[in-house]
């Protein structure tokens, strides 16, 4: 057997060289198959994942949106059945004012009906000076002591009218008004009424206090 100088045996490190040569093609063709297979199919199973996740928060996304607007539409759509509400209830007083009853008697008929004009109801002549009112006093007195100030219905409205937003000097408050053209009595039937308090009665049950 053949030795080196240092007393190494170079047949077994001949053959053991040789045993290695032999088996590091198969180690190679495991790269390469973790290279070609494995690696991608890994990146390809995370790219899923990560993208089945930013499709669930896309979805989501639209899902909360969907539902703001429709509660938005629900909102809109129950202020406009109260604001035609309140217009049906000044043109029935105005027709009823072309019958032959008086204010007072118009105001009992029609004391449920009311009830939605916080700001109270009055009838005015034609120069928006005050008839009769149900309460409310100094808002109206203030009213037919301004009328060029607010918008009034006159002989040339066909359909009631809404003003602006009136402050009231004596509460601080906002009322809007909503007046009708009797033609019978020539006399204009106003009501008013409070925006704030309408949007907190008809938005509540929509958004509740703490609702986000």
């Amino acid at each position: 057997h053949a030795r080196g100088g240092a007393g190494v045996d170079l047949t077994k490190f001949g053959q053991y060289y040789r045993r290695m040569k032999r088996l590091l093609p198969g180690w190679r063709g495991l790269t390469q198959l973790f290279a070609v297979t494995v690696l991608p199919l890994t990146l390809l199973l995370l790219f899923i994942a990560f993208g089945g996740v930013n499709m669930h928060q896309q979805d989501m996304r639209t899902l909360v949106g969907e539902r703001d607007e429709r509660a938005v539409q629900s909102a809109a759509a129950a202020l406009q059945s109260e604001l035609h509400h309140r217009m049906a209830t000044i043109t029935s007083m105005a027709v009823l004012a072309s019958e032959d009853i008086s204010f007072k008697d118009i105001f009992a008929t029609t004391n449920d009906l009311a009830k939605d004009f916080n700001g109270g109801i009055a009838f005015l002549n034609t120069d928006g000076h005050l008839i009769e009112k149900t309460d409310n006093d100094r808002f109206w007195g203030w009213v037919s002591q301004n009328p060029n100030l607010i918008k009034l219905a006159s002989s040339s409205d066909l359909e009631p009218v809404f003003s602006d937003p009136i402050l009231d000097p004596s509460s601080d408050q906002l009322f809007v008004i909503i007046s009708a053209y009797s033609d019978s009595r020539d006399v204009i039937v106003a009501g008013a009424f409070s925006p704030e308090a309408l949007a907190s009665e008809t938005l509540t049950p929509t958004y509740p206090a703490g609702s986000h």
